[in-house]
């Protein structure tokens, strides 16, 4: 199985969150393996989103930059299907003009990955806003948590 992971879910290892690597230091050693088996990617997007914080996650990342890929042909025209169905998708505004939710889902789509991402899925059917969750679902991607990661994997600590 493969997964390609947003950046909510590499966020998870920052201080003060569930994961934090100084403490779960086997968990983000076994995603480690994982990446190094090819069976973790994220977008290279996510990285650069990860860069903002420039914390222990950040420079756990930026060492295992195998785990990054950047967007190919078949990327960008999943990307473009998926600001076309979804226009209120993309943010109003980014500081720094980085976005990798849609990276997400398109490499995921590509690559034939679950999508592993800490968002939940937007509920209301009036609602103007969307999530992962939520284009996942229309490109019939599974989207899971990383709990659901290491409830597959059948990891124990």
């Amino acid at each position: 199985m493969k997964y390609c992971m947003d950046t909510s879910s590499f966020l998870e290892g920052a201080v003060g969150r569930p994961y934090q690597m100084n403490i779960f230091s086997t968990l983000w050693d076994k995603i480690d393996t994982l990446a190094k088996e090819n069976r973790i990617i994220a977008p290279f997007q996510v990285l650069k989103e990860l860069e903002r914080k420039q914390d222990e996650v950040y420079h756990w990342a930026k060492e295992r930059e195998y785990i990054f890929q950047f967007s190919e042909r078949r990327e960008q025209r999943v990307i473009s299907k998926i600001v076309t169905e979804f226009p209120q998708f993309p943010p109003e505004y980014s500081s720094d003009g980085v976005w990798a939710d849609a990276d997400v889902i398109a490499l995921a789509h590509t690559k034939n990955a679950l999508v592993v991402s800490q968002e939940d899925k937007v509920i209301s059917n009036d609602s103007t806003k969307v999530k992962i969750p939520n284009v996942c679902e229309f490109f019939d991607i599974e989207c899971i948590k990383l709990m659901d990661l290491i409830v597959k994997e059948g990891w124990k600590f």
